[in-house]
């Protein structure tokens, strides 16, 4: 103690200011205990005489004046004050208990959360190292709870309560709290598995891919019509827009599988056959598209009778002017341009 006089100086002005503090709150009651301090026999004996002085501190006036009621209504609303704080005290507690559980329930969902993409990793990754930030806070909420805990047992012996009652359980969050804090900070590592665990799922989803592609084509080297129709144009036409819609269903999954690949720094699919293939198919639909708006305007045509069409030579004229153009500069290897070359010239 003597070592450090200073410290000691310090206590002791604490304890004189606090002492002096509670002298003060004394003198606001002194009035109400005054009859405390005297010997009430001895005084009354002697400051009382005739029978008024007695009646007099009996009633005002007609009045019987008893302090029986107001005792009661002070010690009423004592308790009830009591009660309101220790309630207080209660749901603050119970706040705080909520708030860790809260906390605890977002950490096992992001636990329980499988990313699928690169972006989802690093937007977990990123949600992890707040919480984990956020476990000191939380530590600091537990104990302000079982500071309230400690004065709420106090104070409910006081009012008669069982202690239990007014203590908030904290039995299964302490039970969880360190397996949960552990899997927390340990969540980045988890992270960093999944990751090569998808990596490893991207590198099979590109092989997929470039087996679908190889097949795609291969089927439409094999079915693509080389020459004009056997027999109803529709049913080709039909067929050729199926591979189109598939064409594109590719060109959307080869960009997915690109944009995962380039993620974990893997090698995209070629797309050079993709591309090859593309242009062939919207090539020939567009060739049989023209076949298809042709076949609609010669039938018009052929459905009108000869009196309807006798004034109007000259549509037919436009007609096969206008087909003929169509088949301007087409190669051989271009069967409809060679089906249409032949109708319009007969």
């Amino acid at each position: 103690m003597d070592s450090n006089p200073a410290g000691i100086a310090c206590v002791y002005a604490a304890a004189e200011a606090l002492f002096n503090q509670l002298a003060e709150e004394l003198k606001k009651y002194q009035d109400w205990v005054v009859l405390g301090t005297a010997e009430l026999d001895e005084f009354v004996d002697e400051a009382l005489s005739e029978v008024a002085d007695w009646e007099l501190n009996f009633k005002v006036d007609c009045y019987t004046v008893s302090l029986l009621h107001v005792k009661a209504c002070v010690d009423e609303q004592m308790k009830r004050l009591q009660e309101a704080l220790i309630a207080s005290l209660r749901r603050k507690a119970v706040a705080e208990k909520e708030q860790i559980e809260e906390f605890m329930r977002g950490g096992k969902e992001l636990f329980n959360r499988q990313a699928s993409t690169v972006e989802e990793i690093g937007k977990a990754g990123l949600e992890a190292r707040g919480m984990v930030d956020g476990l000191a806070e939380l530590a600091q909420v537990k104990r302000r709870i079982e500071e309230k805990n400690k004065l709420l047992r106090a104070m409910a012996a006081g009012t008669g309560r069982e202690a239990a009652f007014a203590a908030v359980d904290l039995t299964e969050a302490n039970a969880a709290w360190e397996a949960f804090s552990t899997q927390l900070q340990q969540f980045d590592a988890n992270l960093e598995e999944q990751k090569t665990q998808l990596a490893t799922a991207i590198e099979k989803q590109v092989d997929e891919y470039k087996g679908k592609l190889a097949g795609f084509a291969s089927r439409w080297s094999e079915l693509k019509p080389r020459s004009g129709p056997s027999g109803n144009p529709a049913v080709v036409l039909a067929r050729i827009k199926e591979y189109a819609a598939a064409i594109k269903d590719l060109r959307e999954e080869a960009a997915r599988v690109a944009k995962e690949a380039d993620a974990f720094k893997i090698e995209a699919p070629d797309l050079s056959s993709l591309n090859e293939v593309e242009q062939d198919v919207l090539e020939t639909k567009a060739s049989w598209d023209r076949y298809a708006e042709f076949l609609r305007e010669r039938n018009d045509m052929a459905n009108k009778d000869w009196l309807s069409m006798r004034d109007q030579v000259w549509r037919i004229e436009d007609f096969l002017a206008k087909w003929g153009k169509a088949t301007e500069g087409k190669g051989a290897d271009d069967p409809i341009a060679l089906i249409l070359l032949k109708e319009v010239s007969v």
